[in-house]
């Protein structure tokens, strides 16, 4: 149930694994192409447990994290190297009692944005 593949600059492929730490948990997984070796995992042993039976992204971020997005749970979190979770965002709303599906998310770096935009967005978290 690996799936949603991306080649790193550095020739790794990096995996959204639906079922790979357990029938109720994915995981994130990096890999050498050349060898098959898992070089790096986030959702096994003690890290975050998460699960999307179906789905799920993963993408690199420049700063070196991962933003990982479980689309059933309707929850993404960013979680860095050394697999601490530093942000996260769930879906609170339920659509006719039903949790909606987070397909993907983005992470816009905040220098793209125009400061007006940024001043209201900051205004409205105030109220």
């Amino acid at each position: 149930y690996q799936h949603h593949p991306t080649l790193l600059a550095n020739g790794r492929i990096l995996l959204f694994d639906n079922r790979g730490a357990g029938d109720d948990r994915s995981r994130i997984l990096e890999i050498d192409p050349a060898t098959g070796a898992d070089l790096w995992s986030f959702g096994m042993g003690s890290d975050a447990s998460f699960h999307s039976r179906c789905c799920g992204r993963v993408h690199p971020l420049p700063n070196g994290n991962m933003l990982v997005v479980v689309s059933m749970e309707g929850h993404a979190f960013e979680v860095t190297r050394d697999r601490e979770v530093v942000w996260e965002f769930t879906i609170q709303e339920r659509l006719l009692g039903k949790m909606p599906i987070l397909n993907d998310l983005m992470r816009i770096d905040p220098t793209h944005l125009d400061a007006s935009f940024i001043s209201e967005v900051a205004l409205s978290e105030v109220r």
